[in-house]
């Protein structure tokens, strides 16, 4: 995900937003095609595909102060209140179809939201109100055995997980507001990585073995790795201060 940091910088890497794994949503475009818009520095856009029109009002676009930007879905908290919870518990569009079996070849198309109610890894951006207003959080949680639905969680479970992370001490003081979250691309593509000093400090991810992503964000700082770093963004093109909260 991404080259080997230069020797100095402080790194960390999460996975992104959906993308067009296997050309599932479109056999027309590439893998690395975005599911929802997609921008590098200068809001150059990149490839992307329409969201799905079904999940439209589960997406949100997050734009960097270099005006590159990714989308993802659903939103699970905004300002430290679980919002995904109560929308998902009885909508059907957020379980998998009647007659839909993975045993028979069924495959959820890349953007859905089908696997709402099933444990599986996730992944999540937690961002404050505003520039310099509190700590950005990414959060990874692996599922160790995917044979057991208590391993990993539900997307309702895991928007009130972060719920509570944002709430947490919002601006590293106990003050402030809370923080709102993104859920991201999570299942095999979950990878959280950090480096410092050239040397790689956190390595957080579901399967061993490399795996290519369609987009991913990271943060930089060339100072100490610690609370009030400053936080930057690198898109498809360069890196930019976070500019744009949920």
């Amino acid at each position: 995900m991404g080259p080997r940091p230069e020797v100095g910088a402080v790194v960390v890497r999460i996975n992104g937003g959906y993308f067009n794994f296997l050309r599932r949503a479109s056999a027309e475009v590439p893998e690395y095609a975005a599911i929802g818009p997609v921008a590098g520095a200068g809001g150059r856009p990149g490839l992307s595909l329409p969201v799905p029109a079904a999940f439209a009002s589960d997406y949100q676009s997050v734009t960097f102060g270099d005006g590159s930007l990714f989308s993802s879905a659903p939103v699970l908290s905004r300002r430290g209140t679980a919002v995904f919870a109560g929308k998902a518990q009885d909508d059907p569009n957020y379980r998998l179809p009647e007659g839909f079996s993975f045993d028979r070849g069924g495959l959820i198309p890349p953007g859905h939201l089908w696997h709402a109610h099933d444990a599986n890894p996730r992944a999540g951006l937690s961002l404050p109100a505003g520039p310099g207003e509190g700590i950005v959080r990414l959060v990874a949680a692996p599922m160790p055995d995917r044979s057991m639905a208590a391993s990993g969680y539900t997307l309702r479970t895991f928007s009130q997980v972060m719920a509570r992370l944002d709430r947490l001490h919002p601006d590293g003081r106990g003050k402030g507001v809370a923080n709102s979250s993104l859920n991201l691309d999570g299942g095999e593509s979950l990878l959280l990585q950090a480096w410092a000093g050239g040397q790689r400090r956190v390595d957080i991810r579901q399967v061993s073995h490399p795996r290519s992503v369609g987009n991913f964000i990271e943060f930089r700082s060339h100072g100490v790795l610690g609370a009030g770093i400053p936080a930057r963004q690198v898109g498809p093109e360069g890196p930019g201060d976070i500019h744009t909260p949920l």
